[in-house]
Parts: structure tokens; C-alpha cells; sequence
């Protein structure tokens, strides 16, 4: 599970991201693949895990889904964010990794010649965007 901070960190690079591809030919689709549902009481808790797990059980939810999917004329992409690694006054902080499901979920997208990227910074998906042939308008 992705803490706070993290969540925060690439929420605020899918808007950076979507904000900048309005230049290119493409649609960009954000996927619903989380949600947070506050909960106090283990009664609230156990009604929020069974939520999640008839959510993935009817796949409302995928474990490893990217963050956004791209589509353009003759292609696609999926997309995952991660969150660069940055130093501040509390210390260093490592870059986000992918998790398994997201790994397999690269594996397999690679199997079908589907075009996968882990992205921590618009100039990380501007060069993906150059390498699959999308060019800016």
C-alpha cells in the first residue's frame, strides 16, 4: 500500500502530465484503480475490505493497472507514474518502485507489444512519447 506522501507525489505528476499531453494528438485516460474510503471503527474497516475485495473480485479494481492509458491514432501506451527521488530536510528519499502486480502487469503489456513505461518526470514521458513516434501538435 502506497503511503500518503506518495500517493500525493504522483497524483500531482498524472495532473502535470495530463495538463502537458492536451498538446498531443492523443486521448489520455486516467484509470480509477484506487480509492479512499475513510474508517474509524473495525466494523468501518471490515466493511471497507470487503468493499475492496468484491471491488477487485468483479475487476472494479486491478491490482497493477497503470496509471493512465494513452491512445493515439496507431498506438497506445499504459503508463505508470513513480516518484522521483528527491533529498529535503528530513533526508533522502529513494524513487518509487513498481510493485509486483505492476511488474507483471509490464511483463504482460510487453508480451502483446503493448507500450509500457514507468515515468517520475514529464521529460521521462516526453522521451517515451518521441521513441513510440507521438509528436506535440
Amino acid at each position: 500500500m502506497r503511503s500518503a506522501p506518495n500517493h500525493q507525489v504522483e497524483r500531482s505528476l498524472q495532473g502535470e502530465f495530463l495538463w502537458r499531453l492536451k498538446r498531443y494528438p492523443l486521448l489520455a485516460l486516467t484509470t480509477p484503480n484506487g480509492l479512499f474510503i475513510p474508517s474509524r471503527t473495525d466494523e468501518e474497516r471490515r466493511m471497507r475490505a470487503r468493499l475492496i475485495n468484491r471491488m477487485k473480485a468483479e475487476q472494479m479494481l486491478l491490482p497493477g493497472m497503470p496509471d493512465l492509458v494513452l491512445l493515439w491514432e496507431d498506438g497506445a501506451a499504459l503508463v505508470e507514474t513513480k516518484r522521483p527521488a528527491f533529498k529535503n530536510i528530513f533526508g533522502y528519499h529513494p524513487a518509487g518502485t513498481a510493485s509486483e502486480d505492476q511488474q507483471e502487469f509490464a511483463r504482460r503489456a510487453a508480451a502483446l507489444g503493448i507500450n509500457h513505461a514507468y515515468c517520475s518526470s514529464w521529460h521521462d514521458l516526453e522521451d517515451h512519447l518521441r521513441c513510440w513516434g507521438v509528436e506535440p501538435r
